[in-house]
């Protein structure tokens, strides 16, 4: 048996691909629709609707179907908490052919009635009639909000009672909360808990709970505060992922510092392109700050650009605000294009990707410092030569401290000897991250990044058992571009006659082996034939079970270890594996050792490392130790 690190007498068939639940959180100012006024001109024998509505923390939509209120469509709801009255979309049967879905008034608080209070639990609730519900009959109400227009004609099936009726959609400034929680465990139950919190004093402005199933693709949380409009506002986040009382992951949020009067841009009419969200957020596993925009309100068949730029800051001590500093001209920039075809329906459309950079020292598209702000800023707008439509946004931010090394009971990756161009590292320095544009969804255009990391904890000989997991970009290539394995850590990240690689130094400090089962020691390598390899997929798990006392290592490829016929699951180092330095249980020789000779593991104490080798592809590595 070989144990895992740190933990004792762990047999090798636990060899996983699966995840552990993530989540990434972050806040920022967007500008849009925030509330709705509603101006009420009809004979109102049912109620006066009349009245300021307030965007809703959540898209509510009432679903006929299931007489409760969804929250799976981005429509936006808005409220009038004075009265408890709801202006909302609204899915009506398909079968009610004189109106379809519209806009409408619901006499109902959209946060109170749902399913537990609905008819299907509650025989009183009037539920859905003419008495509660009006729809608005319109035929191009298709987009994520209503528009400011005088609605003259309500649905027929029911009384006009909500008609004629002026509405006019008033855009402003407010946080926008965007959560994402990723491989959680479908028919597994989770809890979700979040707080809205003041930077300054961290008390709990806002708060809430939501429970959810596990399911294979991402489940996204979108939450809206439009009641917190005030200008020296300046908010956080704390979010909680727990499966019953286990708490799986918990953090807080940078800062969204505050509005700048209008941080989220310009409105724009109604009738052009709206921004509907613009922040940068930092992603979880590489540590990079991404510039991400929304646009909606488009219009079919017609071309458009966007330029994309970093900005610095500039400060105005008599009011504490920061404002971008266009004056000097931009740190980094990326222009692209879109098209929007004639099927077009009005939902949102993400623009590409704006990679930033990150507070590492040799990251790359830009290098952001822990103690500055800067500035994300987009303009978006008609290709047409003679076009006049243009829209902007700005937003400011300021990167949280990089990663500076873990404790000493923990294992991540040595900041200190790890070393490379375009090098990101994850806020626990669980993921290293070596640059790549299309790794991101990026535009970008500079030199990607190259390097080689290695783990904090030297492993001394014995039996012990880790897994890497590499993430690549599929940019056309089949080919993985890594070498992973152990190094002594002595002049580590010296770069060999062959250049950067595990294994490629001919003083033989690395033993490291890549995806097509080429092993490399002493700058002489050696492939592997017959076996698996490991270069078509965007993701893989690698389990790494090393003999250090006699020379031997293993690797499987998500779970399956090396066979004469490619690899298999019903096969470990203490079955007949193929290892690729060493000896096999039966007493083969790994082709290298059968090659070169003895390969200097034995009684050798050594550290987890990986190595990036190529410019024109990037990679993120993580390390599982199990501890």
């Amino acid at each position: 048996m070989f144990l895992m690190i740190i933990t004792p007498l762990t047999p090798m068939t636990s060899a996983t691909n699966a995840r552990a639940e993530t989540v990434t959180a972050f806040i920022s100012w967007t500008t849009g629709p925030g509330s709705v006024t509603v101006d009420d001109q009809s004979a109102n024998y049912v109620t006066n609707v009349s009245g300021t509505y307030v965007r809703s923390e959540f898209n509510f939509h009432y679903s006929h179907a299931n007489d409760f209120m969804d929250t799976t469509l981005p429509k936006a709801s808005f409220q009038n908490w004075n009265k408890g009255q709801s202006l909302m979309w609204i899915d009506v049967p398909s079968s009610w052919g004189n109106f379809s879905d519209y806009w409408g008034i619901a006499l109902h608080n959209v946060h109170d009635y749902n399913q537990e209070v609905s008819q299907y639990e509650n025989s009183d609730n009037p539920g859905f009639n003419e008495s509660n519900f009006c729809l608005f009959q319109e035929t191009h109400q298709i987009g994520s909000y209503p528009v400011t227009e005088y609605y003259q004609w309500a649905a027929s099936t029911w009384a006009h009672w909500c008609a004629p009726a002026n509405l006019t959609v008033n855009s402003f400034t407010y946080p926008w909360v965007d959560i994402n929680i990723d491989y959680t465990t479908t028919g597994t139950e989770y809890t979700l808990f979040w707080d809205i919190l003041d930077c300054a004093s961290s008390s709990v402005i806002e708060g809430g709970v939501v429970e959810f199933d596990g399911q294979s693709s991402t489940v996204p949380i979108d939450l809206f505060y439009a009641n917190l409009t005030s200008t020296s506002g300046d908010y956080k986040v704390y979010v909680q992922l727990q499966q019953n009382t286990n708490v799986l992951e918990s953090f807080t949020t940078a800062c969204t510092g505050t509005q700048n009067g209008n941080s989220g841009g310009n409105n724009p009419p109604s009738s052009g392109p709206i921004i509907s969200s613009h922040q940068s957020v930092i992603k979880t596993t590489t540590g990079l700050y991404v510039g991400e925009t929304q646009v909606t309100n488009l219009t079919a068949n017609t071309a458009y650009m966007y330029d994309q730029y970093l900005y610095p800051t500039i400060s105005d001590p008599s009011t504490g605000t920061v404002a971008c500093d266009e004056s000097g001209g931009h740190l980094w920039h990326e222009d692209a294009s879109m098209y929007i075809g004639g099927a077009y329906t009005g939902a949102p459309k993400d623009l590409v990707g704006f990679v930033l950079g990150s507070n590492d020292s040799n990251a790359l598209p830009y290098v952001l410092n822990s103690n500055e702000h800067y500035c994300y800023s987009v303009t978006f707008y008609e290709s047409a030569q003679d076009s006049t439509v243009s829209v902007s946004a700005s937003t400011t931010f300021m990167p949280l401290s990089g990663f500076n090394g873990c404790n000493t009971e923990e294992w991540c990756w040595d900041v200190q000897k790890s070393h490379g161009t375009g090098l990101s590292f994850s806020q626990n320095g669980h993921y290293v991250t070596y640059f790549d544009d299309r790794l991101h969804g990026s535009y970008t255009t500079s030199a990607d990044g190259s390097g080689e990391a290695i783990a904090n904890h030297a492993i001394p000989p014995g039996k012990w058992y880790w897994e890497f997991e590499i993430d690549r970009v599929a940019a056309g290539s089949s080919d993985m571009w890594a070498i992973i394995g152990v190094h002594t850590g002595s002049s580590f990240g010296n770069t060999g006659p062959s250049g950067i690689g595990i294994g490629l130094d001919s003083a033989g400090q690395g033993w490291g082996f890549d995806s097509n089962a080429f092993a490399y020691h002493n700058n002489q390598h050696k492939v592997t034939s017959g076996v698996s390899s490991w270069d078509d997929e965007e993701f893989y798990n690698i389990g790494i079970a090393l003999d250090n006392e006699a020379g031997n290592l293993w690797y499987s490829i998500n779970g399956q270890w090396l066979t004469s016929s490619g690899s298999s699951s019903s096969v470990e180092p203490s079955t007949g594996a193929i290892p690729i330095f060493g000896q096999d249980s039966n007493g083969n020789l790994a082709a290298w050792d059968a090659e070169n000779g003895a390969n200097g593991l034995a009684n050798t104490t050594v550290y987890p490392a990986v190595s990036d080798t190529s410019t024109s592809q990037g990679h993120t590595y993580r390390i599982l130790t199990f501890d």
